[in-house]
């Protein structure tokens, strides 16, 4: 049976004041991009944990979970009760993980991360002997317990132990624990700009505006982080809670065709606008609405939308009758036009079939 958890996200409550986790995500997804693109996975936000990487199998096993507590911080990290606590905690929360009912493969297995913007000096001195430490900084990103000063680690499953009135369960959860530096400006708005300089250096020109890309994918996060969880009862299978990869995936190409469409329109607009018929007056309207266009195809309440994508979709065999853009461009709109009835204004069904003609050629 479901159990309450004390660290769900309650809504309203939950939601506010976690930029910095979001961030964290968003950092961690980019570092990784080109590697998780190929794979399935799906991201949870403020559910067990602050933020899951859950990685699947292709039957959609969770063959993997990296469970992270994101800190900011304006002192070192040092080991104290506060500390201890949260390493108690997540190790509670490595139990919760394995007594969630989410479908898992023979071989799950999962890690749970300390991260923090701050340094982590975690150190232990006892009189008349000297300091022993590890110390996790931008120059040594990651430390796992297991590679931990004896001592220190000693120290650390101590204080463990008392607080879980030594629960062999706790004590086996360490060993899954690490301590993580990221590199993430305590500001909020320069969070943002290392965001954006990560995005543009994956992406480049193929994505004009970085900035609103990257307030996409947030705006992703924002979604899942905001969904109840229902009475306190934290699951894996609640899908509200989800940011997929497949989201995530078709964000990034909405974004990337945009461009395309955009450089397109740009560099042939008196072409593509003398054979579509496109006033002086209207280009500035087109330009607006083949890029909503992008976002509108994905929304399943914008039937009209989706008509003219289908149409594009379905009619592909015109590519092959055609050397240029805007011979394909102009061919499917006098198709459509002869074929079909649309409530739509002519100016935006020319927009939208742009715009559907550019996300169909890219999946060719």
């Amino acid at each position: 049976m479901p159990q309450l958890n004390q660290y769900a996200n309650s809504g309203v409550q939950g939601a506010n004041g976690y930029e910095f986790q979001k961030h964290c995500a968003l950092y961690i997804l980019l570092n990784r991009y080109t590697s998780l693109a190929s794979t399935q996975y799906f991201i949870c936000l403020e559910h067990h944990e602050d933020f899951l990487f859950c990685h699947l199998t292709d039957d959609d096993l969770v063959s993997s979970i990296e469970a992270y507590q994101a800190k900011k911080a304006a002192n070192t990290w040092r080991l104290s009760d506060d500390l201890f606590e949260i390493i108690h905690k997540m190790t509670n929360v490595g139990l919760d993980l394995i007594n969630d009912p989410m479908p898992k493969s023979s071989s799950y297995d999962h890690s749970l991360a300390f991260i923090s913007n701050h340094d982590i000096k975690l150190s232990i001195k006892e009189r008349g002997t000297k300091e022993i430490k590890d110390t996790i900084n931008v120059g040594n990103e990651e430390v796992l317990f297991i590679n931990l000063k004896p001592e220190v680690a000693k120290k650390i499953k101590d204080e463990i132990d008392k607080l879980s009135g030594s629960n062999p369960d706790n004590a086996v959860q360490l060993d899954k624990v690490s301590f993580g530096f990221i590199d993430l400006n305590k500001a909020y708005s320069r969070q943002k700009q290392t965001l954006i300089g990560q995005f543009s250096l994956i992406f480049g020109n193929t994505v004009v505006d970085h900035s609103a890309a990257v307030e996409t994918l947030i705006r992703l996060f924002r979604e899942a982080e905001n969904a109840l969880n229902q009475g306190g009862i934290v699951q894996l299978m609640d899908p509200s809670k989800r940011v997929y990869s497949n989201d995530i995936n078709h964000a990034i190409a909405v974004i990337t065709n945009e461009q395309k469409a955009y450089q397109l329109w740009r560099s042939r607009a008196d072409e593509i606008a003398n054979k579509m018929q496109i006033s002086v007056a209207d280009r500035s309207k087109f330009e607006l609405e083949f890029k909503n266009s992008f976002d509108l195809f994905k929304d399943v309440k914008q039937t009209e939308h989706q008509r003219i994508l289908t149409f594009v979709i379905d009619n592909k065999s015109v590519f092959n009758n055609h050397t240029s853009d805007i011979e394909c461009i102009e061919d499917l709109y006098r198709q459509f036009m002869n074929k079909h009835n649309t409530q739509l204004m002519s100016s935006t069904i020319k927009a939208t079939l742009f715009a559907a003609y550019i996300e169909v050629r890219e999946t060719l």
